[in-house]
C-alpha cells in the first residue's frame, strides 16, 4: 500500500514550537543569554551565526521555558 512514509508527532504548544510574542526581541533575548546585550538587528544576526550551534540550541530551550 505504502512504499516509503514520514512518521512524525508533536504539538504546537511545545516550547519549542513558536516564537513567543516578538521574533525581534526573542532574538535579543537570546543574544543577550548568550552574551550580546544589543539592540541592533545586525549585530543580533552576525552573533547569532557565529555560535555553534548545539549551544545555540541549547540556550533557545533554556530561554524558551522561561518565557
Amino acid at each position: 500500500l505504502f512504499h516509503k512514509a514520514i512518521i512524525q508527532s508533536g504539538v504546537a504548544t511545545n516550547p519549542w514550537a513558536s516564537v513567543p510574542g516578538s521574533p525581534k526581541r526573542f532574538a535579543q533575548r537570546l543574544a543577550a543569554y548568550l552574551g550580546k546585550d544589543t539592540d541592533d538587528p545586525l549585530e543580533i544576526l552576525n552573533f547569532l551565526r557565529s555560535i555553534d550551534v548545539q549551544q545555540l540550541v541549547l540556550a533557545q530551550s533554556k530561554i524558551t521555558t522561561k518565557i
